[in-house]
């Protein structure tokens, strides 16, 4: 694969860079064809790699101390401390800024091949820029074989089908490269493509067994299958291989959840709580325990919990935690009936992220479908998917609008299914089971049948 047709601009880009390489360098990348970071220390550059190869595969907080390890090795060493300050969990963004200026500022020192792939790396957002898919996009071209670069030039596509499409491409080039089949499971749910998800997991599995990930994410696809026990299994053998691999223990509770296990769910998350070195990560993993006691018929305890988390939000600056504490909040009150509650959550989530926000947009008609205000919810929604692109907004916002649209249809009492209402109330909730963590909460919508 070649990412050569992604972006018109990469072929002027690739002119004006060819410039700023010296000729060395040059001939170097056209010898290799890989990616050869700049540092005299063999240990720095061993922690460097084993770092990408983490946080390749989902695995950020040891990604992190491999990075850690390379710059204490070499601290003038240049791209390592900008992937450090992209993708270590738990920075302050001041701090991540700082990082990433001091290590552009090393690179400098090095080639404007390397500088490339640092402002690429610098770039790199989970909302996909554009301008990470140009930079990513010419890196590859200047280094063709280099596997990490086409996986993030292919990951970069802000659109769902071509970045599905030319992740096929990667895959094909480097079967042996295991990341892009963990994106390709992944892009195929999306797709609606259980089957070829399922086939990619495996895949990927069998690349790279000793890795946490790989489990995590092959038991995911089997949780959805509704092969719980096995999934139960496979994200203890991702534990079994990395005691702090928080997202295992998260499904391990999803999983043990559906078994009718919720106080063992909720001790599986309180380990990953004690483990997590992100506040921000520990306060969502907290809201999972609120999800959890909700799940279980336990709405006391759940309000408390949530209620725990938007403070503790609060006191940390947190300001997207905080605002989905009470969006969650309000969507609960809403489900009990207390009108005024309902709105009094959605209005502070709205004082501290904004009305534009658009996860306040979807949750807002979820509340509005959960009281029974349809017209409201569909202007919502209208709105939601006005303001929605995939570049702009992370799948968890579409997946509250799908669980809004679902409560909608049921409330709705003028749209008609074939069936009848079986039919109808089958179509919401296989729409709801796509929904995460706003999805449980639909579901007491359903189990009330407001």
């Amino acid at each position: 694969m070649r990412v050569r047709a992604l972006v018109p601009a990469f072929g002027l880009l690739l002119a004006v860079l060819a410039s700023a390489v010296p000729g060395a360098a040059q001939d170097e990348a056209k010898a290799s064809g890989r990616l050869e970071p700049t540092s005299a220390s063999a240990a720095a550059k061993k922690h460097f790699w084993a770092g990408i190869e983490d946080i390749e595969n989902i695995f950020s907080q040891r990604g992190a101390k491999h990075l850690e390890q390379a710059l204490a090795a070499d601290p003038g060493f240049g791209l390592a401390r900008v992937m450090y300050g992209r993708f270590a969990p738990g920075l302050t963004d001041e701090k991540r800024e700082q990082e990433i200026a001091r290590g552009l500022g090393d690179v400098m020192n090095t080639s404007g091949l390397e500088l490339l792939v640092a402002l690429a790396y610098r770039a790199w957002r989970p909302a996909r820029p554009i301008e990470a898919q140009v930079l990513f996009g010419a890196a590859a071209e200047l280094l063709p074989e280099e596997p990490h670069l086409a996986y993030y030039a292919a990951n970069s596509a802000a659109d769902l089908y071509e970045r599905a499409q030319v992740l096929e491409e990667v895959a094909d080039e480097f079967p042996d490269f295991a990341p892009t089949f963990n994106e390709l499971v992944y892009a195929r749910i999306e797709l609606d493509d259980l089957e070829g998800s399922l086939e990619a997991a495996e895949e990927y599995l069998r690349l790279l067994p000793d890795h946490p990930n790989p489990h995590d994410t092959y038991a995911e696809l089997l949780h959805r299958s509704g092969r719980s026990q096995e999934a139960a299994a496979h994200y203890q053998h991702a534990i079994e291989r990395d005691a702090d691999y928080i997202a295992a223990y998260r499904g391990l509770a999803a999983t043990k959840q559906v078994m009718g296990k919720g106080e063992e769910a909720r001790s599986h998350l309180t380990r990953a709580i004690e483990r997590a070195a992100d506040p921000a990560e520990k306060l969502e993993l907290m809201s999972q325990i609120a999800f959890s006691y909700l799940g279980g018929g336990n709405i006391k305890a759940a309000l408390r919990q949530l209620g725990t988390v938007g403070v503790r939000a609060n006191e940390a600056g947190l300001v997207q935690a905080e605002a989905t504490a009470h969006r969650h909040l309000a969507l609960i009150e809403a489900v009990l009936g207390d009108r005024d509650a309902a709105t009094t959550h959605l209005d502070r989530a709205a004082e501290v992220a904004g009305e534009d926000d658009l996860e306040q947009i979807a949750m807002t008609a979820l509340v509005d479908a959960a009281r029974g205000e349809i017209e409201a919810a569909q202007v919502a929604v209208e709105r939601f998917e006005a303001l929605y692109t995939y570049e702009g907004a992370a799948l968890q916002r579409l997946r509250l609008k799908w669980a809004a649209t679902a409560l909608i249809t049921l409330a709705d009492t003028t749209v008609e299914f074939e069936g009848g209402e079986d039919a109808k109330w089958a179509t919401a909730a296989s729409v709801i089971d796509r929904a995460g963590p706003a999805g449980i909460l639909a579901k007491v919508y359903l189990a009330e049948a407001i």
